[in-house]
Parts: structure tokens; sequence; C-alpha cells
């Protein structure tokens, strides 16, 4: 008998096993030999590649030949564009409220309502132009050497993280 109960939890625990390793491995398949991060980073937002290409040319700055003031510049975009960010984030998350505040009142004011809707993407639509020209400003900031010397190391990134 106890044996027989200790074949089951043998058999109960490699099903557990397998069906936790089930969606990993379609998942794998699902992407085309696309690594799970190179899938995230191509769905990745404008900010979220804004900064991590800011922290990668941080990381090799040696490597890169950046100079102090490009170091410096560099770091005072991240942090320009960081706060620039957060400002936009407030104001848009208050139109939102705004926003649900005016919707739950007995009557609708739509002209009201409408106007909101504007303003909040009309935010929206300036917070992602500013990331567009934070990007332009910190690929302006390196020689047309360092720039070639970045995408290389990038693609080596990439290459290293998909044969993982």
């Amino acid at each position: 008998m106890n044996l027989y109960r200790g074949t089951v939890k043998l058999i109960l625990a490699g099903m557990m096993v397998l069906a936790l390793a089930t969606p990993v491995a379609l998942a794998k398949h699902a992407g085309h030999g696309r690594s799970q991060d190179e899938k995230s980073h191509s769905k990745a937002g404008l900010e979220e590649k804004f900064f991590g290409k800011a922290h990668m040319l941080l990381s090799h700055a040696k490597e890169l030949g950046l100079s102090q003031e490009q170091e410096d510049k560099i770091i005072n975009l991240k942090f320009e564009t960081q706060k620039s960010l957060i400002s936009k984030d407030a104001e848009i998350d208050i139109l939102a409220l705004t926003l649900k505040q005016s919707l739950h009142a007995r009557t609708i004011q739509t002209d009201a309502v409408n106007q909101l809707i504007d303003q909040k993407y009309e935010l929206k639509k300036e917070k992602t132009k500013s990331v567009v020209a934070a990007f332009a400003n910190l690929k302006g900031l390196l020689t047309e050497e360092q720039y070639g010397k970045m995408k290389d190391l990038y693609s080596s990134k990439m290459c290293s993280h998909s044969m993982a």
C-alpha cells in the first residue's frame, strides 16, 4: 500500500512538472526562436527603449569612448526626461480623475467630457513627442564612430541573449 501511494505521488509530481513546463516550451516555440528578452524588448514602449539605451550607453561608456561631458549630458537627459514624464503622467492622471468624476454625475455634460478627453490625449501626444525628442538628443550626443560601436554592442548583446 505504501509503495502504491509513493508511486502515485511520484506520478502526480511528474505531471505537475510537465504541466508547469509545457507553457514555457510552447511560448518559446511560438516565438520562432526569439528569446523572451527579444520579444519583450521589441514590444517595449518608447520610454523603456529610451531609458534602456541611455543605460546601455552609460554602462559601456569606456568601450564607446564617451567623454565625461557626454556622460554628464546623458545623465542629465535621463533625469530631465524622467521629470518631464512624471509631470505629464500626473497631469494625465488628474484629467482621468476629473473625467471619471464628470461621468459620475447624474447628467453628463458631453461637451465638457469631450474637452477633457481631448486634453488627456493631447498630453499623451506631447509626452510621446518629448520621448522621441529625448531619443533624438541621446543619439545626437554620439559621434558617428561611437554610434557604430553602440550598434555593434547592441547587436552582440541581442545575439548573446538569443543563445541563452
